[in-house]
């Protein structure tokens, strides 16, 4: 391969490192100085093929990639052509190979992790199986991760009029341990959408248990030498074993669901790789819901890769209780100081007027008064003003009360800070669309950020109703996208708002997360 690290090629993509290489390939991070981004450019070998004709290939083969637009697939920008090398322009993601991360957990990955990793791939593959194409290659080395837990499904296999790249097979060294036993029967023909589900069931066998159901490392009696001749006679015939003789505390359950998504007849697996994920993920959440107590096995405790959860709206707690307790508690408080400091000489007058430098009897009320009451209308600067507090519907921010005439106060040390309640701006309702690429489906969230679970997906074009953004500005909450979910989040980038659209919506920053079915803001 060439040397081009720091060159400039097609006055256009500035190359500045080399970030992966294979046998047949080398992909470099280059920034592409048109469109100020950047990107990475796989540059492929073309073997002992005609340069012109492999070239013709890869731009046939990589043309349906080019429209395709989906959260959890790496974009394809274009095929270029440099010094009779071709390579293909791609979005750059900064992230770890899966292989990587479950080479890091030699025991399986915590359960939330699998299914949110799971998740993100069978959705995937659900929108490329929807397109009529398949990956042909799934496994954890062609899954990118990036720090936030984002997972991109990359390497698609370049495939055309029923055949695969020319001159070259899959890298079996790699691939060998999650090909479908039809697969196997002839290499250089390309798979379908059921070896693709295949390759995701072996796939997650592996990130639950930490190593592959087939490995070719026993020999089978045949005298056969060759690992991955072993392997292709495993997953010919040897059933897939369970996830317990690897993880024991794992649920039983999980086998079954395994096990049709890696069945020997491709008629027979799931057809649908989202449906996979559904059942693995009931299986799952029904095991660590039913273990109690003291009893939960460690391996199903959900307390790690979990979304950091959203502060809970105080807005339940009645306003009528707040005033209730406040009253109690002046009382109680007068009365005691009633007892102890009846005799003081040094105290306030019979009228209740306090000495300077004191708390009014009305800030120390503003303490104990619940915070969600409304702001007054204007502010008092008479330290000794006070105002009778009643407990209506319409309660104050300053509210106090009266000291009897028998009382007297003696001055507190220091001051009880007035707590000044959150103002909620009205909302703001704007109608718009889906702005995705025709045909394809943006992914409805549970919070503001890839961390948050999917509930669904909305087609392009979809009218939608937007009524508040994040606090970054780059998630807006939809209000009823679907029935039954009252609120849902989705990138900016999906939606049809001007910047000055955005800066109208409110910002949504208590308890910003999903509700279903259920009203009031959130």
């Amino acid at each position: 391969m060439l040397d081009l690290i720091d060159k400039k090629i097609l006055k256009r993509y500035h190359i500045k490192e080399e970030v992966a290489k294979g046998a047949s390939s080398i992909i470099y991070r280059a920034v592409d100085r048109e469109h100020n981004r950047d990107v990475a450019l796989k540059f492929l070998d073309a073997g002992y093929s005609d340069p012109d004709e492999f070239h013709q290939f890869v731009v046939q083969a990589t043309r349906p990639f080019l429209g395709m637009n989906h959260e959890n697939i790496v974009a394809y920008y274009g095929v270029e052509r440099y010094l009779d090398r071709t390579f293909i322009v791609m979005q750059y993601v900064e992230g770890t190979s899966l292989r990587t991360l479950t080479e890091d957990h030699p025991d399986g990955m915590p359960l939330p992790q699998v299914l949110h990793l799971v998740e993100q791939i069978s959705s995937a593959l659900r929108y490329l199986h929807g397109q009529g194409l398949a990956h042909q290659d799934v496994r954890p080395a062609n899954v990118l991760v990036t720090p936030t837990g984002h997972a991109y499904l990359i390497d698609l296999q370049l495939v055309t009029a029923a055949r695969q790249t020319p001159g070259r097979r899959l890298d079996m060294a790699g691939a060998a341990a999650y090909l479908a036993p039809e697969r196997w029967e002839n290499l250089t023909l390309p798979g379908d959408y059921r070896a693709d589900i295949y390759a995701l069931g072996i796939s997650t066998f592996e990130l639950l248990c930490g190593q592959r159901p087939y490995r070719g490392e026993q020999d089978d009696g045949s005298g056969e030498k060759s690992m991955t001749r072993r392997m292709q006679m495993e997953h010919f015939n040897q059933p897939l074993p369970s996830v317990r003789a690897f993880r024991s505390l794992l649920p039983i359950e999980i086998d079954t669901v395994l096990a049709k998504a890696t069945d020997k007849k491709p008629e027979k697996r799931y057809q649908d790789a989202v449906q996979f994920y559904y059942d693995l993920q009931g299986v799952i959440n029904a095991a660590i819901e039913s273990a109690d107590g003291e009893g939960v096995p460690s391996s199903l405790e959900p307390e790690t890769y979990v979304p950091t959860p959203q502060p809970k709206s105080r807005r339940g707690t009645p306003r009528r209780y707040w005033i209730g307790a406040a009253l109690v508690l002046i009382a109680v408080v007068g009365i005691a100081l009633s007892v102890l400091f009846s005799v003081d000489d040094q105290g306030p007058g019979l009228d209740g007027t306090l000495t300077d430098g004191a708390p009014t009897a009305e800030e120390s009320a503003q303490a104990v008064i619940a915070t969600d009451a409304e702001p007054s209308a204007t502010d008092t600067p008479d330290a000794t003003a006070t105002e009778t507090l009643t407990p209506t519907d319409e309660a104050t921010s300053t509210a106090t009360y009266t000291p009897s005439p028998t009382l007297t106060l003696t001055p507190a040390q220091t001051a009880t800070p007035t707590l000044t309640p959150t103002i909620t701006p009205t909302p703001v309702i704007i109608d718009t669309i889906i702005s995705a690429a025709t045909g394809t489906f943006v992914n409805l969230r549970t919070g503001p950020g890839e961390q948050y679970g999917r509930v669904d997906v909305l087609s392009a074009d979809e009218p939608v109703e937007v009524d508040g953004r994040s606090a970054d500005g780059l998630w807006v909450r939809l209000r009823e996208p679907l029935p039954g979910v009252q609120y849902a989040w989705v990138a900016a980038d999906f939606v049809g708002l001007s910047a000055e659209d955005l800066a109208r919506l409110h910002e949504v920053t208590e308890n910003p997360s999903i509700r279903l079915g259920t009203s009031g803001d959130g």
